[in-house]
Order: C-alpha cells, then structure tokens, then sequence
C-alpha cells in the first residue's frame, strides 16, 4: 500500500508536470476567493484522478472537473471545517484550566490527546473521501463513508502520507511557485495515492483469491485465469519504472 501511495504521489506528477503547474496557477487564481478553494481542490482531485485512470489532463479538463465536482467539493469542504472546528473548541477547552479545571490533569491530557488524534484521522478521511468523491463520481456521503473505511484499514499508511505531505508543504514552503502552484499538485496525487491504491490493493486481492479458486477446479476457465494474468500483468507495467526514467525518459517503452 505505501508503494502504491509513493508511485503515485510522485510519478502522477512527475509524468505531466507541465499541465499540473499550469493547473495549480489556476487553482491558486480560483483559491483567492475562499468560498470557491474547496472546488478549487475538488478540480485538482479531478485532475489527480484522470492520471489514475493514465488519461490526459490539462487546464479544459481542470475546468470541467472543477465545474462538475463544485457543489459536491463545497459540501467536503464544509464538512472537513466542521469536524476540525469540533476538534479545535475541544482541544482548547480542555487546554483551559479555567474551563475544565474541575478534571484531574491527566485526563485532561488524556481527552486532548484523544481530540488531537480525532482531528487526524478526520482530517485524513474526508481528504481520502474526497479522492474517492472524484475517482469514482460518487455522492457525498457515499464518499465520506469509503474514505473513514480506507483510513481506517490503512491508518499507518494514511498517516505516512500525512508525514509526507507535511513533509512536503515545509520543503516548498519557502518558495512561491513551490507553495502555490507545486504543492498542490503533490498533494492532489498524494490523497489520490490513498483512493486509488486503496482500490488497487483491494482488486489484486480480489484477483488473487479469484485464482485460487479456478485452479482448485477440476475443469479450469483458462479464459478467466488468462484475463487474471492480464490484470496481474498490467499492475506489473505500471510499477516497472526508476531512476532511468526520470533522467531518459525518452528511453521507456
């Protein structure tokens, strides 16, 4: 799971660098107001998730996806500023001595601990819905649903993207067009490395247990085991790039 998230969070970008630079000027352009930033983020979830699927993207299909995912991405977007809110009024109440006084320090420490974490994995599961919310053109909370499931199965590898991603907004920090037009483009694909290696994962799963199955027959379906290799031969292709494809690209096949 952690190499599905890091293939993608880096190769998702690197291979159409370009229309991500010139998708995340726009982004940044359509952020400014912030009541359109969470569709804004919807587009590039959008973008993130044509390169899932190995199409072409570029600022006509920012567009349309921004378009289409806006009311659905608004809705994310409020619900994500609820749940850190909560979060947040939780976290200082329990901080304040005044207010919760009353409680032996240890289980306050205790409860804002517990918060701090609730505010995490909230945060990580309604960005991983979100991803499923584009990958898939799925309702609101059909998304909101699939995405605390997939971080709930994989907590550690959601939070090494959060480290990751943290990672990243502090190295790019420092720079205007890294904070504004590349990071969220790295980010995008990131969350999308979730959504998308979390189906991945789920399908080689599948496709494994499928196998098994059609070779304890007595009367073997070649032509499903051939199309399991197919399947099985086509996650191969997709992992089979290194270094040498970043400095002569020219050279893949």
């Amino acid at each position: 799971m952690v190499r599905r998230i890091i293939f993608r969070f880096f190769w998702n970008t690197y291979d159409s660098l370009g229309a991500w630079l010139l998708a995340g000027t726009l982004a940044f352009m359509l952020c400014l107001p912030l009541l359109t930033a969470p569709a804004a983020w919807g587009g590039l979830l959008g973008l993130a998730a044509r390169c899932e699927r190995e199409e072409s993207i570029g600022l006509q299909a920012y567009w349309v996806d921004f378009r289409r995912l806006a009311w659905r991405s608004t809705a994310m977007g409020a619900i994500l500023l609820a749940v850190e809110a909560l979060v947040v009024f939780n976290l200082g109440f329990y901080a304040n001595a005044a207010l919760s006084g009353a409680l032996p320090p240890l289980l306050r420490l205790g409860l804002m601990v517990l918060f701090f974490w609730i505010g995490v994995f909230g945060f990580m599961a309604v960005q991983v819905g979100w991803a499923f919310l584009a990958l898939q053109d799925l309702p609101v909370g059909r998304a909101l649903k699939r995405g605390f499931l997939v971080t709930g199965a994989h907590f550690f590898a959601a939070l090494l993207a959060l480290v990751i991603g943290a990672a990243a907004a502090v190295a790019l920090g420092l720079s205007v067009l890294g904070a504004f037009v590349l990071l969220p483009a790295l980010l995008a694909n990131l969350a999308m490395g979730l959504a998308g290696g979390a189906v991945e994962h789920y399908e080689a799963f599948e496709d494994a247990r499928r196998r098994r199955q059609l070779e304890a027959e007595d009367r073997k379906s070649w032509g499903e085991l051939r199309e399991l290799d197919e399947r099985e031969a086509a996650r191969r292709r997709r992992y089979d790039r290194g270094f040498r494809d970043i400095i002569r690209p020219w050279d893949m096949k």
